[in-house]
């Protein structure tokens, strides 16, 4: 699967690699997804950002998005309606199920949140 991930941490950079487990190319992008950053989506399968508008959805799913995460306390943000009407399906790693975890259970933890 082809992943562009954003608002990435320099901290988590190492975790995202070691929960992949090279079975997927990622990109990881520091700057948050907006509008003019949007165009790093082209040809990839998934996104995943702490917060992801509403008005970026067409946008997202038009260049090919088929699946977003997010990392975020809970999912308000996210406008699900909106999602299914592009044909995106969506997961959320919630912050509560990281609290208390060594940096070196990081990686695992992602890995099983998302499966």
């Amino acid at each position: 699967m082809r992943v562009v991930a954003y608002s990435v941490d320099p901290d988590l950079k190492e975790p995202f690699a070691i929960a992949n487990r090279k079975r997927n190319e990622i990109t990881l992008i520091a700057n948050s997804l907006r509008p003019r950053t949007a165009p790093y989506v082209e040809g990839k399968d998934a996104v995943s950002g702490d917060m992801i508008a509403a008005c970026l959805l067409n946008q997202l799913a038009e260049r090919g998005a088929k699946y977003i995460t997010t990392y975020s306390a809970d999912r308000s943000h996210i406008d699900e309606l909106a999602m299914v009407q592009c044909n995106i399906r969506f997961a959320n790693v919630s912050h509560d199920s990281l609290l208390g975890l060594l940096q070196s259970e990081l990686p695992r933890a992602i890995a099983l949140e998302n499966d």
